[in-house]
């Protein structure tokens, strides 16, 4: 019988006490403890904890899997020493990248953007989503600032500069941030402190799940809005170093490729399918009528991705 709900990971430590249903030649079997919660979560039509003992543990190698719910368990060392071996494998002779010890950069002199009704316009402008609560669940920050430049004609000038930054996070701490200026002029739309990228979405993403790769923030914002599963932007067409490392550590099964352009999305495709082994499948989406994620939403304010277990509330863009 196909599975009903999506693969996911747990572990062991999570199962409390297990209630054996029958031995087998490599461990035993159990009665899941994780069927009827993931089958209410991704509504499944009357959820029933399982009966029959579908949760088979290798008790020699410390994993198991539920035939019923589509649930790998393993124990926390055995995913963290999974997840280093994958590291070391995917890197494949390149250089490897320190996640652990990124700095923190601290921005508690950077206001928050939604104490400004001027941040707020531009960003509703952007999407009708943003509010000031979600502005705050985001933790947007608003800059106004002066640059010195050599004017041709006027010698040196200050230029008033206003935009949103967005602090970029890695394990609940900014590591970066990038500012979006509000100009027309796409040489200055953007500045990413020392060029460092890291993946920017909505949420915390869990490990095993699928996600949605796009460019920018805001199409992360918008496809979040529509439902997408756990959008990021990668602040680019491409990742970075550091990015890819991010992913390799999220271990995503499905991709959804949201780029600006189908050729983009298959251009990206190459690159991950040799870095990122976990992979096993992925999506190309093309909006159509649109430049990006963010104008087909502007454009289709109703549209909604068809994945029964994704809840959107249009006012909290965590949710």
């Amino acid at each position: 019988m196909a599975p009903r709900v999506p693969k996911t990971l747990a572990f062991l430590e999570d199962a409390g006490e297990l209630r054996k249903a029958f031995d087998t030649a490599e461990g035993a079997a159990y009665y899941c403890p994780f069927c009827y919660e993931k089958e209410k979560k991704y509504n499944v039509p009357w959820p029933k904890p399982d009966t029959t003992g579908k949760l088979f543990i290798n008790v020699s190698k410390n994993k198991g899997y539920c035939f019923r719910c589509n649930t790998a368990v393993v124990s926390h060392a055995d995913y963290d020493n999974l997840k280093s071996y994958i590291t070391d494998f995917l890197n494949d002779g390149e250089e490897r990248v320190d996640l652990q010890n990124l700095p923190v950069v601290d921005l508690s002199g950077v206001p928050p953007a939604s104490r400004f009704q001027e941040a707020i316009d531009y960003l509703k402008s952007r999407n009708a989503f943003f509010d000031e609560q979600n502005a705050d669940r985001l933790d947007l920050r608003w800059v106004d600032s002066y640059r010195t430049v050599n004017h041709c004609i006027d010698g040196v000038v200050k230029l008033r500069r206003k935009g949103i930054m967005v602090p970029l996070k890695y394990r609940g701490r900014i590591r970066s941030y990038q500012i979006r200026y509000i100009t027309d002029s796409k040489k200055f739309r953007f500045h990413t402190m020392e060029g460092k990228r890291l993946l920017t979405g909505i949420s915390d993403i869990p490990p095993y799940s699928p996600i949605t790769l796009c460019e920018g923030f805001y199409d992360a914002v918008a496809l979040n809005c529509m439902g997408f599963p756990n959008p990021v932007a990668m602040l680019g067409k491409s990742p970075s170093a550091l990015q890819i490392a991010q992913l390799q550590e999220i271990t995503p099964y499905h991709v959804n490729l949201c780029l600006d352009e189908p050729a983009l999305n298959y251009g990206l495709l190459r690159g991950l399918r040799r870095r990122l082994k976990t992979m096993e499948s992925y999506k190309s989406w093309r909006f159509k009528n649109a430049k990006d994620p963010e104008d087909f939403l502007k454009a289709n304010p109703d549209y909604r991705y068809n994945l029964d277990n994704v809840k959107l509330v249009a006012k909290d863009l965590t949710a």
